[in-house]
């Protein structure tokens, strides 16, 4: 489940600049089921707009079977300035009866394990 958290400024896709030099943004692949819900479309459309708010800190949080959704995740990950690079829908035959599933591309300027202890 990813959460959304807040608006962040806009900035070219390929501007991944840190201290050390130019470096590949962190990157993360879900895959679900297609369901009708167009936020995801529409979010990955504001990105191609440049728009203001199209980058934004997620929290990826990772549940297991049987567990409450309203709980606390088994694992969380943050994602900083995320955006969708890739929307892809796959799966799809015409007459077919089978799943067609979504699958996105999310980059983000920095990815960290928020449950992690140093």
């Amino acid at each position: 489940m990813i959460q959304p958290e807040r608006p962040r400024s806009s900035r070219p896709a390929d501007e991944h600049l840190t201290s050390h030099g130019r470096t590949k943004p962190p990157t993360v692949t879900l895959k679900r089921g297609l369901d009708l819900n167009g936020d995801l479309w529409l979010w990955h459309q504001k990105v191609r707009n440049l728009m203001y708010d199209a980058y934004r800190d997620c929290a990826l949080k990772l549940y297991g079977p049987g567990d409450d959704l309203n709980g606390d995740a088994r694992l969380t990950y943050m994602m900083t300035n995320a955006w969708p690079a890739k929307v892809e829908v796959s799966g799809v035959k015409a007459g077919s009866t089978d799943i067609v599933y979504q699958t996105v591309t999310l980059m983000c300027d920095d990815l960290f394990d928020f449950n992690a202890r140093i």
